[in-house]
């Protein structure tokens, strides 16, 4: 854990810059230009699987999002995602388009895929969500994942969601709640166990 937290810390500093994602499933949303997310993900009862990422918005359309994986104490592996957002999705008229490419060396247990997603947004009318719109992503990816992939994030508030994902492997389903500070936790469950992530988005 130590050697991926030291390993993100370089990332951060370096300045480096994904698709933003559902959980892993990439979408036509981005982190914004002079934003960066830096997360860390891991496996509960498992100490040897786990993930530091940062993001960043290197302009108003191209994102480009860095890894490091430490899996089962192997050398740490690292790879990176890029996407370039084509068109913003405008609520209740026009999805986002965007097109890119995941684990672009081919180094996760995923592999690389590149990707078509679309995703539109949809205002709710609830007392607790008016302000944050639902998102609906269909996605086309081909490399070592073929086919249509899909996710959903629902707002109860503007707090706290519902994520739901199918990433041509897998279903999975979970939960995230955010701050005003820029700090949010989820909570992801799939027919491989429970995955929690820790995410900090920061503006320069």
């Amino acid at each position: 854990m130590n050697r991926l937290l030291v390993a993100c810390g370089v990332l951060a500093i370096s300045g480096m810059a994904l698709a933003d994602r559902v959980f892993t499933v990439p979408t036509a949303t981005k982190v914004r230009w002079k934003q960066a997310r830096l997360e860390v993900k891991w496996e509960p009862g498992n100490s040897d699987r786990r993930e530091g990422l940062l993001a960043v918005g290197v302009t108003k359309e191209i994102e480009v999002e860095l890894r490091l994986m430490d899996y089962e104490n192997r050398p740490i592996l690292g790879t990176f995602d890029a996407s370039w957002q084509y068109l913003v999705p405008i609520t209740d008229n026009t999805p986002g388009v965007t097109v890119g490419v995941q684990d672009a060396l081919d180094r996760s247990p995923q592999g690389r895929m590149y990707f078509l997603a679309l995703t539109q947004r949809y205002a709710l009318d609830g007392p607790h969500n008016q302000r944050t719109p639902m998102e609906f992503t269909l996605g086309v990816g081909v490399g070592r994942r073929n086919g249509l992939y899909t996710g959903v994030t629902l707002p109860f508030t503007w707090q706290f969601k519902a994520l739901a994902e199918y990433d041509l492997r897998r279903p999975a389903f979970g939960f995230e709640y955010s701050t005003h500070q820029g700090l949010a936790a989820r909570a992801q469950w799939d027919r491989e166990g429970m995955v929690l992530s820790a995410r900090y988005v920061l503006k320069f």
